[in-house]
């Protein structure tokens, strides 16, 4: 059922004056008309950035049961902005924790001022919503200022900061690697793997988050690359070996097609601690790009801001630094 309330409200216009608005909060559901024509309008904006159109498209794919709440903002029967509160189950079981994400928080104002008073709108709107969870997660676009500092005066606090690449076949030549010893993961391995990924991974924003606890996150790229493995959640994993051992493994996925290009994604990637800078990352990536090369058009992959040595290793293989954004959790 679709719920309107009217909403009054202003900003401050450029003569520096206060005009009052009237405004219409609507709770829909993803396959509302006025969600489908604001996913339009999106999408349309997004055209241009291959990143944020597969997310656009992502975000509106979310399943029925996953989505907690939904608002959309409309003025004078204009769609002006979204926000979709999404439950994540995988992580509330693993945190011991009710955990949810704002998957979707845009607004199309004009300005600074008007974006910042859709988004609090939003916000406001989902007061009761967000109460219901223990943790919630959002990633803007650094660009965003009216989204981070709406957030923050919502009490969410930022955790990191993240760096998106992007490999385009079109554009660019493969680097030339020895790869031949990378092959995909043998199920013996998976466990091996884990073990990687346990100790590779503690310098992440979960690491840095003092509302998570330092046992829960030691596991969670444990149990990530097992899934990847065992569960699916990527098309193929392929593991570098020393002397007959797991010594690095990456994790690809096929993420969907758009406008007819079609879009691969690095999801993990991880070296033993014990042969760091040997150059079994390079290597990895270059088999990556091999596996991708006849399934895909353009790759992303996203590193945190931090990880100068992740940053270099994609610039020096071909990747392209497209976006960054910043994660908040409250």
């Amino acid at each position: 059922m679709v719920i309107r309330t009217l909403v009054n409200s202003g900003f401050v216009n450029n003569s520096g004056t206060t005009k009052t608005l009237d405004w219409e909060i609507i709770s829909s559901s993803l396959g509302d008309d006025s969600v489908l024509a604001l996913r339009k309008k999106l999408t349309v904006v997004a055209e241009p950035f291959p990143l944020l159109s597969l997310e656009i498209d992502r975000a509106f794919g979310t399943k029925k049961d996953d989505v907690s709440a939904l608002k959309i903002v409309k003025r004078k029967g204009q769609c002006l902005g979204i926000i979709l509160l999404k439950k994540r189950d995988f992580d509330s079981t693993h945190f011991k924790k009710k955990v949810g994400s704002l998957e979707i928080f845009r607004s199309l104002g004009n300005r600074y001022s008007e974006n910042c008073l859709i988004k609090d709108l939003l916000l406001k709107e989902l007061t009761v919503p967000l109460e219901k969870f223990d943790y919630i997660t959002c990633r803007v676009p650094a660009e965003d200022l009216a989204a981070a500092n709406v957030l923050e005066y919502y009490g969410f606090e930022i955790l990191s900061g993240m760096l998106s690449f992007q490999f385009n076949f079109k554009r660019n030549g493969l680097p030339k690697k020895e790869t031949a010893e990378i092959t995909p993961c043998h199920p013996s391995e998976v466990s091996a793997l884990a073990t990687i990924a346990g100790q590779a991974f503690i310098h992440d924003r979960f690491h840095q988050d003092y509302k998570l606890s330092d046992k829960h996150c030691d596991s969670l790229h444990e149990k990530w690359v097992t899934n990847c493995c065992v569960n699916s959640l990527a098309d193929v994993v392929l593991v570098s070996r020393q002397d007959g051992e797991p010594s690095g493994f990456i994790a690809c996925r096929l993420a969907g097609e758009l406008n007819k290009v079609r879009f691969g994604e690095i999801v993990l990637v991880s070296v033993a601690p014990n042969v760091h800078g040997q150059g079994i990352g390079g290597n990895l990536i270059q088999a990556a790009l091999e596996w991708f090369q006849k399934r895909t058009d353009i790759v992303f992959v996203r590193t945190e801001s931090t990880n100068y040595s992740s940053v270099k290793m994609y610039l020096n293989a071909g990747f392209s630094l497209i976006e960054s954004s910043y994660y908040f959790r409250r």
